[in-house]
Parts: structure tokens; sequence; C-alpha cells
């Protein structure tokens, strides 16, 4: 019986699935953003890392893959899990209605992912799509989901286009593969030739989680530092509005799913 392991994306990345390849990109432009490496077996932690920026892009690129003893990757043979859709597409309707270039100097870091099926993990709901114009005006905490409703429904009255809801989506990724026996996971870097951590080995099944987010907790709006990020990543034409996401806290206390506040996982479709 192979042994399992499940993977988790979280935080400011860009997802794309081509060619039974997934490529996991990490905006290295967003300033205060670091990557927190764990990992798990049977609730004992035997992996702890931290990446900050400039770490990463000495580090790219990164592969994920099961070694089989060659010691490195065999052809990619990643699967959709029937919910990547649910990856949020940035270049897609929810946002503009064209598809986009990506400004590759903001992902100066990617992960390539080589084995297992990918999908949608935790779904976020509530969560708004917000033109940069709206920024100043926002609060991170509502009093009231009534204080929140006639702010939106003023905005509204105005245009349509400054706030609209979207659909359900991943709040996080997750990948799933399975080890053999002889086979381990590794994490190895591309430039420089080096594991990120010990190889998996068979015998147990492991948890990884893949977080890259703001070092603090954001307080506040101002806070977030990946609010828009993504959006402003995109080579986007004349006078054409940057849009932000936002899910609202109400009643002043974080709520544990927004706790990163606005770093979400998104994908970008070829």
């Amino acid at each position: 019986m192979p042994d399992t392991v499940t993977i988790v994306f979280d935080g400011l990345m860009l997802f794309r699935l081509k060619d039974q390849l997934c490529q996991i990109k990490l905006h290295t432009a967003a300033k205060g953003h670091v990557l927190k490496l764990k990992v798990t077996a049977n609730q004992r932690t035997l992996v702890r890392e931290v990446f900050c920026g400039d770490m990463l892009k000495m580090l790219h690129p990164v592969n994920l893959f099961v070694d089989t003893g060659t010691g490195r990757p065999n052809a990619p043979t990643v699967a959709d899990a029937g919910t990547f859709n649910k990856i949020l597409n940035l270049a897609g309707s929810d946002f503009y209605q064209r598809i986009r270039t990506i400004k590759p100097a903001m992902y100066e870091c990617a992960i390539n992912l080589f084995e297992g099926s990918i999908g949608a993990n935790a779904l976020l709901d509530d969560c708004m799509r917000v033109e940069e114009k709206l920024f100043p005006h926002l609060k991170y905490h509502w009093d009231s989901d009534k204080d929140w409703g006639l702010f939106k429904q003023a905005i509204q009255s105005i245009s349509s286009e400054y706030i609209k809801e979207l659909p359900l989506f991943a709040r996080s990724v997750k990948a799933e593969l399975a080890l053999s026996a002889g086979q381990s996971l590794r994490m190895v870097s591309e430039k420089t030739g080096k594991d990120l951590f010990e190889p998996l080995t068979t015998g147990r099944s492991y948890d990884v989680s893949i977080e890259y987010a703001d070092v603090d907790l954001p307080e506040s709006l101002a806070d977030c530092l990946g609010f828009a990020h993504h959006s402003e990543a995109l080579e986007l034409g004349a006078g054409e509005p940057v849009y932000g996401i936002f899910k609202p806290v109400i009643g002043g206390s974080i709520n544990t799913v927004t706790k990163v506040g606005c770093c979400d996982c998104v994908r970008m479709d070829d």
C-alpha cells in the first residue's frame, strides 16, 4: 500500500497546470512576505523552514517530485483533481474580460510540481472584487453586516463595477500523491542542486504545508500587503483599473479563514 503525501499551498501564489506540470509562481515583489515550509508525520513536526523573498530568488526554480532512484524528476504527471477550476482565474471574467500578460519580474521564484493530483482545498465565499479607487474607503473591520451592507449598496448605486461579488473559490490549494517502496519525495533547487529538506522516504504518510504570506498577521487593511498585488502584476491597458480581493471582517474579530488577510491563491490559464 503506497504512503500518501498531502501538500497544502496557501498565500500569494499563481498556479498554472499545463502539459501535466503544475507551476506555482510566488509573488516575490510582495514586500514583507516569507515562505513557511512545514512537514509533519503522525502529528510530529519533521521540518520547519522559513525563506524570505531574496532567498527564494536564489533557489529558483524549485522542483517538487517523487524520486524513483534517478535523483531527478521523471516526466510530469500532475492531474486535475476535478476542482482546479475553483482556483480563481485572474485572467477570466471575474477580473478582466480578456487574456492578461504577467509581468515576469513580479514572480521570480517558481515551484514545479511533477506528480499527483491538484485542486481546491478550503473554499472561500462572500468575497468581493473591488476597484483600487475604493481602497482608501474600505475598512478591514466593519461594525456589523448592516454597516458593510449600507456602504456596499451606496457604492453600487454609483457603479456596479466598483464592487462585485465573486463566486466561491479556493482559499488554499491541495495536492495529493503517493510514495511506493524505494521512492522518496524531494524538494530541490534546480539552481543550487540542494534539497530544501531531507528526502521523505516511505514507511509513513506526510502532510506538507507551503505557505507564502505576510510576516506578521495583518491587523488593518493598510497592513494587508497582498491586497491587490496579483492585479498590479498584470499588464494592463492605459487607464485600466486595478482590482483587489476583499472579504470584510464583521464585528471586530479576525476570522480564522481570513487571518492572512487578502493574499489569495489564483490561477492563470494559457
